[in-house]
């Protein structure tokens, strides 16, 4: 009987392994977590094993606790990224403890003691003096790690954390890496696939990402371990606040105006103002406790309100043009001027060559007196000319960010987290002529992320994680395209405003991910077993 179900349990792990093998799209282990791991030695450098390892952080009540293995080594895997404090007792040493231990995102610290004899209630305080932090000496790969200090002191226009990826080593301008494509870049919030597969875009995610909803992001630029195998590019990991056993929140705006700004050369040359531009960026920020030590919360929200102007040129015929009259220049540099009569009169054959047609000199002579030509860089100087205008393009934009982090179990075996993004941005398109109709473009896409932690034991952790990103744009709005064209003289748009409204057009796209992984140590490695589903 006992051989028939080991024999069955068997069975049903190998049978789970095939599953897990064929299934999986691609084994990234994009966890979002960080790992903690050293050894533990005495004074003359022998291991110390059988020794207590506890990680703890009371302001988010987590603590965790690991014993040495007969190397002296211990580890802690999916360990949520923040400063945690160390401490190391065992028998016939002092009490150690290590304060300001960071766990970094996607990145494994080391963090290795040395005790020393006497009793386990003398107690000897150790500060990390941060290398670690800037020293990698864990693998070959190369990034750095912004944790919220950094990413909130950093002076980012647009507030959209993305932008600060292209300040790292080996990365250019236009978002290539190490002399990869610019589109190869891996972005996951949270562990989550965040990437926009409509733009494809240099560091581009779906969900925008300001510095008050981030708490540390890392961007891994070149030699990226196997658990990271998404694109050739870099490795991009964000994570999102979270709350804590302390209330903490901000509230901010920021403003600029037009008197900041200065005018287009081309603006000034045609004696066009400077555009407008009133941009409020506002929003606000808190996190606490629900449950003390057991249920936390975050929430951000940030909005936009922008008036601003764009400048636009347009070819459009000249006040002579609108008289029927043709002006052209021959290959003797003699300048002609042709009437509407003298081309009515012409004639091949006897057969009249070309008939000026009224209706359109009288379009013409409309389209000179609404838009009169102020920008001679434009059209060939004698028919048609340059408009210069500054037209309207409004933004607006909302984002919301919220987090919860519940501890199921006071000893840490088993956490559950839940982020949810949700955001509608607004954009006006310039329209072609200053009383012509415009469109606009609306996108609202949103996120979510789930992700249960199970402590199995010592020496195993499973995290599992579902995901959703969903890309959501539509344009709507009157269209201000062309109904009736004169080649290189004049578009009038919206000639034919009764028939060009534009249908509205919608776009989704969704993708979900799922990746479940068991972090095993043997010794002081990790040994990662991981199966994404996107």
């Amino acid at each position: 009987m006992t051989f028939a179900i080991c024999k069955s349990k068997e069975i049903l792990a190998i049978c789970a392994i095939v599953i897990s093998i064929v299934l999986a799209g691609s084994a990234t282990a994009q966890t979002g977590s960080a790992i903690i791991q050293g050894t533990v030695t005495d004074q003359q450098g022998a291991v110390v094993a059988g020794a207590t390892v506890k990680l703890s952080n009371e302001s988010r009540g987590y603590s965790r606790t690991a014993v040495t293995s007969s190397s002296g080594a211990y580890s802690f895997s999916s360990v949520p990224p923040d400063t945690y404090q160390l401490s190391i007792e065992a028998n016939g040493f002092k009490k150690l403890v290590q304060s300001k231990v960071s766990a970094l995102v996607d990145k494994t610290s080391s963090f290795d003691a040395v005790l020393e004899p006497g009793a386990v209630s003398e107690v000897v305080n150790v500060s990390a003096d941060g290398l670690e932090s800037i020293v990698n000496t864990q693998d070959a790969s190369l990034g750095n790690n912004f944790v919220s200090r950094q990413i909130l002191q950093l002076p980012l226009q647009g507030r959209n954390v993305a932008n600060l990826l292209s300040l790292q080593a080996a990365v250019t301008p236009d978002g290539s890496v190490a002399g990869g494509r610019a589109d190869q870049a891996n972005i996951t919030l949270d562990g989550v696939d965040v990437n926009n597969q409509q733009n494809a875009g240099a560091f581009e995610s779906v969900i925008r990402v300001n510095p008050d909803s981030v708490d540390e992001f890392r961007v891994t630029t070149l030699n990226p371990d196997a658990s990271k195998g998404r694109s050739s590019g870099a490795q991009i990991s964000l994570i999102t606040k979270s709350g804590s056993n302390d209330f903490r929140g901000a509230l901010y705006e920021y403003h600029r105006n037009t008197a900041t700004t200065a005018n287009d050369w081309f603006n000034n040359r045609a004696g066009v103002e400077r555009p407008k531009l009133l941009r409020n960026l506002f929003g606000g920020r808190l996190g606490g406790p629900i449950v003390k030590d057991r249920l936390f919360f975050f929430y951000n929200y940030e909005g936009m309100r922008e008036a601003k102007g764009e400048s636009v040129v347009q070819v459009v015929p000249t006040a002579s043009l609108g008289q029927g009259n043709i002006q052209f220049v021959d290959n003797t540099g003699q300048s002609w001027n042709v009437t509407a009569a003298q081309i009515n009169t012409m004639t091949v054959s006897g057969l009249p060559v070309v008939d000026v047609n009224p209706l359109v000199t009288t379009l013409f002579a409309q389209a000179a007196a609404r838009y009169p030509v102020n920008d001679d860089t434009q059209g060939d100087g004698r028919n048609s000319g340059g408009f210069r205008f500054n037209a309207s393009t409004p933004v607006k934009q909302n984002a919301h960010t919220a987090r919860l982090d519940w501890n199921v179990t006071q000893d840490q075996k088993h956490v559950i987290s839940f982020r949810g993004n949700y955001q509608q941005d607004i954009t006006g398109y310039p329209s072609f002529f200053p009383d012509t109709p415009s469109t606009n473009s609306w996108s609202h896409p949103l996120g979510m992320a789930l992700t249960h932690t199970w402590l199995l034991n010592s020496n195993m952790t499973n995290r599992l994680s579902y995901g959703l990103t969903r890309i959501a744009f539509s344009d709507q709005g009157d269209s201000d395209a062309p109904q009736l064209t004169f080649r290189y003289i004049y578009q009038p748009s919206g000639f034919n405003r009764t028939f060009s409204r534009t249908n509205p057009t919608q776009k989704y796209y969704r993708r979900f991910h799922m990746d479940q992984g068991k972090p095993l140590v043997s010794v002081r490695y990790q040994h990662p077993f991981d199966q994404e589903y996107a």
